[in-house]
């Protein structure tokens, strides 16, 4: 069940985290290996160790410094031949205005939700973000029931969490359904700016994280707010507004839709019942 109790987060540091999904390049190629051949993956070997408080936001000049970034990268590429690439370090990093934590979930049936729940990397700097980002899969590589989690630290990604129980999310998904698609890793990308930037404004104390859900028919991305509906209808709306102004690209090909957390809780099948729908232009 996705309500079902979460590990612990003091798990040993020295225990091997099975198939993460991260990059990693062979000596001499430009190939990358899929997740299902990705073990033996340390939480310390990968994890960035954060180096500052969250103060301020940069994130969308950081976002164009970035595109050059990447240019001066594919010049030099990286080689290894190690399973155990640790992530680079910046000279200069920009402190976020929250603190980060990625998770994964392994989706694997014979675990329980509990024990496919990993807390993979902690971060609060644009730099440390980009580093996780780069050395991570696409998600919409993702095998089904699978996801990718950006949340606030302290927040957990299940409902039962106190910051979520009483809130919902915003979901988006393609019109049609299709099992896979690269324009949801822009969708996906342009989610993740808007938390770490701090682009919410006065409504970014109502968000909580992001989640990206592969699934067979149909991935999702998915924004948590924790604000009650019955009691903040114009903060979750202006919420799902601003979201939609980010993904504006995407045109008619996708479907914003907002339910609480009881909605999907409760739900029958894969739907659930949208209680505000915005249609993109």
């Amino acid at each position: 069940s996705d309500l079902a109790d979460t590990v612990d987060d003091d798990d040993d540091d020295d225990a091997v985290v099975p198939d993460l999904p991260c990059k990693v390049e062979h000596e001499g190629s430009d190939d990358t290996l899929d997740h299902d051949q990705e073990t033996d993956l340390t939480k310390e070997t990968l994890a960035p160790e954060p180096q500052y408080s969250p103060t301020l936001t940069e994130a969308t000049q950081l976002s164009k410094d970035f595109d050059t970034d990447k240019d001066q990268l594919a010049e030099k590429p990286e080689k290894t031949n190690s399973l155990t690439k640790t992530l680079p370090a910046a000279d200069v990093k920009h402190p976020l205005q929250d603190i980060w934590v990625f998770w994964y979930y392994q989706g694997d049936k014979k675990k329980s939700w509990y024990e496919n729940l990993l807390q993979l990397w902690e971060f609060d700097t644009a730099e440390d973000f980009w580093a996780i980002y780069n050395h991570t899969i696409p998600p919409s590589n993702l095998q089904p029931g699978r996801d990718f989690n950006l949340f606030k630290k302290g927040i957990r990604p299940e409902w039962e969490d106190v910051n979520n129980i009483e809130g919902g999310i915003w979901s988006i998904t393609l019109r049609e359904r299709r099992m896979r698609s690269p324009e949801m890793d822009a969708v996906w990308t342009e989610v993740a700016m808007l938390l770490i930037g701090h682009q919410f404004d006065h409504l970014a104390a109502f968000v909580n994280g992001a989640t990206y859900s592969a699934r067979k028919n149909q991935d999702r991305v998915s924004l948590w707010v924790r604000a009650n509906l019955d009691e903040h209808r114009g903060e979750v709306q202006a919420i799902g507004e601003r979201l939609r102004k980010a993904v504006h690209f995407a045109g008619n090909n996708f479907i914003l839709e907002y339910a609480t957390s009881q909605d999907w809780k409760n739900k029958a099948g894969s739907t659930v019942n949208a209680r505000m729908i915005l249609h993109m232009q």
